[in-house]
């Protein structure tokens, strides 16, 4: 395969592990209503561990399988599947009656701030889509300060499911520094999230947008908001 060429290929190992995480986090709140909290952090935890082993996975194939590691739907299974993920944790945290309510609040945080993110990444993608005439989606480099705000929201929702342990509900002191620290990576994480999301803008704005064809009536496509994590490139 060229390598300029980027695999249209969907079924990949990394793609598999990607749509996991999802799973995992319904159990984890399943079994979370359940009672067995220490499987639901386990699973919460595993969840977070394969957003990190998923990209990896595709750049250590790729040299040896061309084709089997990069892709174009690797970006968008792999963001796809952090908005799902941290949206399912977060809505069974939410409702959760064993959760502390900071870490609770925390799980709230993240939650509403992923569904922000969607409804700009629409706005960014139907101005692209209208520009090419197409269903496809712009690609963006990837940006470490995205990773790490990703990377900080799970954070935040595998601590909101520790505070659900028997053994920190029988120690309130312990308990509630687990929820503050659960709490300060949501917040953590929409910050970056936010900063990512403006250097996303800039780079559609400025390196996307000048390659396409202009809109007949630009005033009818509305204008891309900043802060929007947008799928990385896998």
């Amino acid at each position: 395969m060229n390598k300029a060429e980027v695999s249209k290929r969907i079924v990949t190992p990394a793609t598999v592990l990607s749509g996991l995480r999802p799973i995992l986090a319904v159990m984890a709140v399943y079994h979370l209503s359940k009672g067995k909290v220490k499987l639901a952090a386990a699973e919460a935890t595993v969840s977070a561990i394969t957003d990190y082993a998923d990209g990896k996975l595709a750049r250590g194939i790729e040299p040896y399988f061309p084709g089997w590691g990069v892709t174009e739907t690797g970006a968008q299974a792999d963001q796809g599947a952090d908005t799902a993920a941290l949206a399912i944790l977060g809505v069974g945290m939410v409702i959760s009656k064993r959760a502390h309510p900071l870490a609770r609040a925390a799980s709230a945080l993240v939650t509403a701030h992923e569904g922000y993110k969607v409804r700009r990444a629409a706005i960014m993608s139907a101005d692209y889509q209208a520009r090419t005439q197409t269903k496809g989606f712009p690609q963006i480099p990837s940006s470490k300060i995205g990773k790490i705000s990703i990377g900080l929201k799970q954070a935040a929702e595998a601590g909101a499911v520790v505070t659900a342990l028997d053994s920190l509900i029988e120690r309130p002191a312990a308990r509630l520094k687990v929820a503050a620290t659960s709490f300060g990576a949501a917040v953590g994480g929409v910050i970056f999230a936010e900063v990512a999301g403006m250097g996303y803008e800039t780079y559609y704005q400025e390196k996307v947008i000048p390659t396409l064809p202009q809109l007949s009536e630009p005033e009818s496509i509305p204008l891309v908001p900043s802060a929007i994590d947008m799928p990385p490139l896998a």
